[in-house]
This record gives structure tokens, sequence and C-alpha cells, in this order.
């Protein structure tokens, strides 16, 4: 029988376990987007592919002001609940860059039911994401003027 002031295996389980559950499971919160002015953007790329995943990629490039600022003030609208998940980024249908010259100001992604991004000259330990309703996909997708994979 164990004393009092010894942790046995059990114990260790337990502590374990708790601590697990305190945590949240599948991310952590992350700051917002630095969602660039639209007198610094001189075009949107959005690529994807073409037939799904692993199809011919896509592009079309957007340098329209007033499309430019539809996608700002959507993403200034949604800049917020951003989260880095603790495992693997998921894949996008969409990846956006937007650029002034040859300089990458911020990425967006577009996935089934989620948005994601990070500054332009970030890394990957940057992304981060966030949940996206139907509704505000298809308007997303509107912005961009490309085909609802």
């Amino acid at each position: 029988m164990q004393g009092c002031g010894m942790k046995g295996r059990g114990t260790l389980v337990l502590i374990a376990a708790a601590l697990t559950t305190a945590m949240p499971s599948c991310a952590t919160p992350a700051g917002r987007l630095p969602v660039p002015d639209a007198s610094t953007v001189g075009r949107v790329v959005v690529s994807w592919s073409g037939s799904g995943i692993g199809g011919p990629e896509q592009e079309r490039v957007i340098e329209d002001p007033k499309a430019v600022e539809r996608l700002l003030a959507f993403l200034r609208a949604h800049n917020d609940g951003w989260r880095k998940p603790w495992d693997t980024f998921p894949t996008p249908q969409y990846t956006v860059h937007l650029k002034r010259n040859n300089e990458l100001l911020l990425v967006v992604w577009v996935g089934a039911n989620w948005i994601g991004g990070r500054e332009g000259s970030g890394d990957s330990s940057q992304n981060r994401l966030r949940s996206l309703s139907e509704q505000e996909r298809a308007e997303v997708l509107e912005i961009f003027d490309v085909p609802k994979e």
C-alpha cells in the first residue's frame, strides 16, 4: 500500500487526464489579422485547383479597387475568433495573396467551413484560422468571383 505522500502510477494518470481535459483540445487563441489599407493593395491573386485537390491550378487576379475594398471590408468584419490549431493546419480550397507590387502583404485561405490567414512576411507559426458559416463562405467566394467547390 502506498503512503499519503507518494504518487503512484494511477495518480499520475489521473493528473494527466485532468490537465488534458482542462486544456483546449484543438486550438489556442490567436490575434487579429493585420488587414492592410486598400490604398496599399495593388492586386489580389486567388488560386485554386480546378478539379478539386490535385486538379490543374486556376488563378484569378483582382485589381479593381472596389472589389479589393469589398474583400478588405469582409476581412475586417470577420477579424475575430482566430485560433491556432494544435495539429496540422487544414488544406485550403482557395489561397489568396494580397500584394503591393511584388511585396506579399497578407495571405488568406478559405476551406469548406473556415478561413485562415497570416501576415505576408510571416511563417507558418503565425497561421491562424476561424470558423466560417456557409453564408460567409458564399459571400467571400462571390467577392473572389471564383467557382464554388
